[in-house]
């Protein structure tokens, strides 16, 4: 060292810096002169592979001619022994041969290398070698446990024909040796290959990971799909990162050109869930930069995110991206398939009409969008059914007795039908369906199911599902539908339909229609003589002892079977016209059961299927059941809110009746408040865009869409479905 601070060149730098400063040194000539003798990296690999061919190729060669003899000596003892246990004593071991007595005297069966299990055994254990060398111990357990069972049923085919030679004779034993047991050797050697490659199989968690964790199975439910993982970022010091894997290899062989090619191909085809996994603001950001780079460089997951996000943000927000770069060329299905998937989303997503300039006429379905018409639009349960099955991307058609309701507005388009009970009812049905070619009908009323004829709807090859008409009878009636629930037990109002059956009715009363809904009629009575005058002078009423306590709904859905899907009870805070304007779904637990088990005993006992909207009480911890509607309730936006999708969970079932909708959950302390909404037309008849609204038509121009300034009609088409 010198006295200045300077050094005399011996001084050694840390090991790190000496890596990464021999990394930037000129190498020797010496050096030089043996890398152009061995060649490039691509001419050492492929002499590495010709070199691991040849010794796998010596050491089945060397290990046959080694260990013939002494693995015949093995075996040829503990197949005689294996005879022996199941009863065959006229057979004994000499050397590499079996003698044997049959009905033509004593036999000598020679076991020759060719029926060993040993040429079987040195394969797998070339190839465990050789590509599966990678799994380490495991491929050794693998090898074990795999040759043992090829030296088994190798042992068991030559007992076998041992065996049979000891009853037929030496013709027996050559034909099944020769030719079954030729044929069962192949089947065991393919069979043992197959075992040691499932016993080589990662564990489901590790089945899309490297030894060094680089790829995980770990999948974000937003984008869940089989088969498919993500890279994880890694950080890794002082190891070396290598594939060993045969597709690995032979993709080092291919030239450089055809090499970058296949990757490019590759990387563009990867899903890469990592953005799935992030939270929704994240997510639309992350996809923004991915469109950014081109839609074909990252298309695989562009097509994941457009057919597995959920979430509105996030797909708005990659729809924008994807409008924004129309000049892009469309290079394959994948970037076609994204443009249509914006279009559709652009034109119909929630809140942002679509507007056009075009004339009266409707506009057109989506090509594999099913048709549904939906009956009682303009009531609660009708706007909510239709609302829900838009947003599942069905096409809807709004049929109701008002060609003004609000409803029909909200439908892809809309009849009109005369009344339940017009004696032409069910042939103007029939023609609207014909018409409009729907796949299905949903009634939200109880007068309309009872108007129709299962089988002429069968004939004209449209799907229905309603209740039988005893079920509707059942719950239409309320007198029989109090008998049905005095026969099964299930508390009940006390009821009558005659001044002489108020002695059996104690007051103070409700008096409602024999059949109704929607609390109309519904009177609230406090004094006995006015109750008498009201039956004996109004026909088709009925009273019921008034309950107290709090009152609570539960939208339940039973299957074509009879068995409960789900069931799922909300309190009614408030109601307006006996409308629940504000609810809360249960979150008691014993209230839960109490009241899902009633409600379920309650429709076993009238036979309901479909729908069922049942209404009751909750007193001092005793439950009462009040009403049964067969039909989707008014409340239904809170149960479809709380997670229990009834609407589409029905309409599948409807349309398939083995469909498979799984397990119907939802979550408690879901609250809903009810305000009101306008839905605008012209003079047309045609849906007006919402000015409050206008911003987003704003949005629209921004990003290329042409709207007119002045007279903006249209309908909204419906949304894309996932």
């Amino acid at each position: 060292m010198t006295s200045d601070g300077g050094h005399d060149g011996r001084h050694r730098l840390p090991p790190a810096e000496q890596v990464a400063a021999q990394a930037y040194l000129p190498r020797s000539r010496a050096a030089q002169a043996w890398t152009r003798a061995m060649g490039d990296g691509t001419t050492r690999r492929r002499r590495r592979v010709l070199l691991e061919l040849l010794g796998v190729v010596a050491f089945c060669t060397a290990g046959f001619y080694l260990l013939s003899e002494p693995v015949r000596l093995v075996e040829v003892p503990l197949i005689v022994w294996g005879l022996h246990l199941v009863g065959v004593d006229a057979v004994a071991a000499l050397g590499t041969n079996i003698v044997l007595a049959s009905p033509e005297g004593y036999l000598t069966a020679a076991v020759t290398p060719s029926c060993s299990a040993l040429l079987a055994v040195l394969a797998l254990a070339a190839l465990a070698g050789s590509v599966l060398r990678g799994q380490g111990w495991r491929t050794v357990g693998a090898l074990i446990v795999t040759s043992a069972l090829l030296v088994f049923l190798n042992g068991l085919r030559i007992g076998a024909s041992v065996a049979l030679g000891t009853v037929l004779g030496r013709s027996a034993l050559g034909l099944f040796h020769d030719w079954v047991g030729t044929v069962a050797n192949f089947v065991f050697t393919i069979t043992g290959f197959v075992i040691m490659i499932w016993l080589l199989l990662p564990s489901p968690i590790r089945a899309e990971q490297d030894r060094f964790g680089r790829h995980t199975a770990h999948r974000p439910v937003q984008w869940a799909q089989s088969g498919l993982g993500y890279r994880t970022e890694v950080h890794l010091k002082g190891t070396h990162m290598t594939t060993n894997s045969p597709a690995a290899r032979l993709h080092r062989l291919y030239p450089r050109a055809l090499r970058e090619r296949s990757t490019r191909r590759r990387e563009a085809d990867r899903v890469d869930f990592r953005v799935g996994a992030l939270e929704p603001h994240a997510r639309a950001t992350a996809l923004r930069e991915l469109v950014s780079d081109g839609l074909a460089v990252h298309a695989a997951t562009l097509w994941a995110a457009a057919g597995h996000e959920t979430d509105p943000e996030v797909l708005d927000a990659l729809a924008d991206a994807v409008a924004a770069r129309q000049w892009e060329p469309t290079v394959n299905d994948k970037v076609g398939g994204i443009r249509l998937w914006a279009r559709a989303w652009l034109a119909g997503r929630p809140g942002v009409p679509h507007v056009s300039d075009g004339g009266p006429e409707a506009p057109q379905p989506s090509g594999d969008g099913l048709r549904i018409m939906v009956t009682g639009s303009g009531g609660p349960a009708g706007v909510s059914v239709i609302r829900r099955l838009r947003q599942l991307g069905y096409w809807t058609v709004a049929a109701d007795a008002d060609p003004h309701s609000a409803g029909e507005t909200l439908g892809d388009s809309a009849v009109n039908l005369p009344l339940a009970d017009d004696e032409h009812y069910l042939d103007v049905l029939l023609a609207a369906c014909r018409d409009e070619a729907v796949d299905g009908v949903i009634f939200t009323t109880v007068e309309e199911m009872a108007a129709v004829d299962p089988l002429a709807f069968e004939r004209a090859r449209v799907t229905i599902w309603i209740p039988s008409p005893g079920a509707l009878r059942s719950t239409v009636d309320k007198v029989r539908f109090a008998k049905a629930m005095a026969a099964a037990g299930i508390p009940h109002p006390a009821t009558t339909a005659t001044a002489d059956g108020l002695r059996d009715v104690p007051g103070p009363w409700i008096v409602k229609p024999v059949s109704g809904r929607g609390s109309r009629g519904v009177m609230a009575i406090d004094t006995e003589s006015a109750v008498r005058w009201t039956l004996n002078h109004r026909d088709g009423y009925i009273a019921q002892t008034r309950l107290t306590g709090r009152e609570w709904t539960c939208d339940a859905l039973i299957g074509r079977d009879g068995a409960p899907l789900v069931a799922v009870p909300r309190w009614r805070d408030q109601t307006r016209g006996g409308i629940s304007v504000m609810g809360t779904t249960f979150v008691d637990q014993e209230q839960i059961k109490a009241v899902t088990t009633l409600v379920h005993a309650t429709c076993a006992a009238v036979g309901i299927t479909g729908p069922a909207c049942v209404q009751g009480f909750v007193d001092e911890g005793t439950t009462t059941i009040v009403e049964l509607n067969p039909r989707f309730s008014g409340g239904l936006p809170l149960t479809i809110a709380s997670g229990a999708d009834v609407v589409d969970a029905y309409t599948r079932l409807m349309l398939d009746r083995h469909a498979d909708v799984g397990d119907l959950t939802w979550h408690r302390g879901v609250r809903m408040s009810r305000y009101f909404a306008e839905v605008f037309h012209d003079r047309y008849n045609r849906r007006l865009a919402d000015p409050a609204r206008s911003a987003r038509l704003g949005l629209l121009r921004e990003n290329g869409f042409e709207i007119p300034d002045s007279d903006p009609i249209g309908s909204p088409a419906p949304a894309a479905r996932a």
